[in-house]
């Protein structure tokens, strides 16, 4: 039944309501009580250095704010490529298969099973060589060459293969580069922010 399966979604925002309730942080109780807040690995500031707190404030930091405008373009870059493309891979690869004469119903089925198998596989190498990436040649230019290879990389996917293994090697290749670089917000995007 899709709607007990849909209702399912809310046990995730009740445990959230149940950990913001029930849950205490010794270290931000303490540091309350030491005057400090912790504000980033090893980067204490005192309380008072920062009379004006919120939102507003934060927008009108102007070192705040374009580190938020960039970082917001970087991942505006990421979910245009995830939707726009990744999730594309699927419709290519049936589209593909029905220009080459293949029957509708075997086409959906050959395009999920490309979809899942062989596009997954790039995305996860993708995933686990971002961190690699971005020791060897740092965070920003990490980002920029998987950038780069995303730019590159899709249209030749989309628009290249003349066989069904050339486009089976290709969305690997595609899904590498527009998937890959989602394992560095998660470290990237805090240290934006002290």
């Amino acid at each position: 039944n899709w709607r007990a399966t849909s209702h399912l979604r809310l046990v995730p925002a009740l445990l959230v309501f149940a950990v913001r309730f029930l849950v205490r942080d010794d270290k931000i109780h303490m540091s309350k009580v030491e005057g400090d807040v912790e504000t980033g690995p090893a980067q204490p500031q005192a309380v008072g250095d920062h009379p004006e707190e919120g939102f507003a404030s934060f927008w009108r930091n102007p070192v705040y704010r374009k580190r938020a405008i960039c970082g917001l373009i970087l991942a505006g870059v990421g979910l245009a490529g995830y939707w726009g493309v990744y999730v594309a891979g699927q419709d290519i690869a049936r589209d593909f298969l029905l220009k080459h004469g293949m029957a509708p119903a075997a086409a959906e089925q050959e395009a999920k099973r490309a979809y899942s198998y062989y596009q997954n596989i790039g995305n996860a190498i993708g995933l686990f060589s971002m961190g690699p990436l971005c020791a060897w040649l740092g965070r920003k230019r990490a980002f920029v060459w998987m950038q780069i290879g995303a730019v590159i990389a899709t249209p030749i996917a989309c628009f290249a293969p003349s066989t069904y293994a050339q486009l089976l090697i290709l969305l690997p290749v595609m899904a590498f580069f527009v998937q890959g670089m989602h394992a560095g917000y998660a470290v990237f995007f805090p240290e934006l922010f002290p």
